[in-house]
């Protein structure tokens, strides 16, 4: 009797294919594993080129609000929101170079020592040395919560103005001054919508009570409210909101 060998023969191919498979499951997954570990390897530096990428569009934001490259530098770990002037990531003066034209030398070296002398004795009224510009109490001039001009606020406002026009336009100055921006400012209680509706009202109030007085002015007030966007700061960081409700006049040449 012969001794039949196929199924000998059929476990031998069974055993190759099993083995063939297998080193194909392994070869495939150390290849997969391979890319992962590049994948990963690749990550850090697509992040680094996306962070770079952002600090570029961060850098070239900040740029057109006017800060300098020395500022860019020192600024480069934040992030793009904190370039806006309301993160307070400056100093106060330098955000007001941002937002604020600031007049010419010249202009400022005429007018603020004239702004103290006529100014003197005008309630709730203090000069910025820097800038000249002028902040007026709101608390003089408005009833709590209120757009409109009290009596005494009326009264307070035609004796500032009567100094403010002789102190400014003089015959060197006035052909150097663009505009006069009378600003609205707000404390932060209330919403920023509420806040920026009562800051324009004021303004546009006081800029219109101000035309009645002297109207050879129209062609050089402006009004513009800013709501809560610049608040008052005290020593402690905190808020003070008193100070923050104001009327700012500030030259523009």
């Amino acid at each position: 009797m012969k001794e039949n060998k196929k199924p000998a023969a059929v476990a031998a191919v069974a055993l190759t294919v099993i083995m063939a498979i297998a080193a194909a499951t392994s070869c495939t997954s150390k290849k997969n594993d391979s890319k992962a570990e590049q994948d990963t390897t690749a990550a850090p530096s697509t992040a680094a080129s996306t962070a770079a990428t952002s600090a570029s569009t961060a850098g070239s934001a900040a740029e057109t609000q006017g800060f300098s490259a020395l500022q860019l530098q020192t600024m480069a770990p934040l992030s793009i929101e904190a370039y806006s002037v309301k993160e307070y990531t400056m100093e106060t003066f330098t955000l007001q170079q941002i937002t604020f034209d600031i007049p010419s030398y010249e202009v400022r070296e005429q007018t603020i020592p004239k702004l103290h002398t006529k100014l003197q004795g005008i309630e709730g009224c203090t000069i910025d040395d820097e800038t000249g510009a002028v902040t007026l109490d709101s608390a003089v001039l408005f009833g709590f919560d209120s757009a409109e001009l009290s009596e005494d606020g009326k009264t307070s406002m035609k004796n500032f103005l009567d100094a403010y026009v002789e102190a400014v336009f003089t015959d060197g100055t006035k052909d150097e001054i663009s505009k006069i921006i009378i600003e609205g400012h707000t404390d932060t209680t209330g919403t920023h919508e509420y806040n920026q509706t009562l800051s324009e009202n004021r303004a546009n109030n006081v800029k219109s009570y101000c035309l009645q007085i002297h109207p050879e002015l129209n062609n050089y007030l402006e009004a513009k409210g800013y709501s809560s966007d610049f608040p008052v700061m005290k020593a402690d960081g905190s808020v003070d909101s008193e100070a923050s409700r104001r009327v700012v006049f500030r030259i523009q040449t």
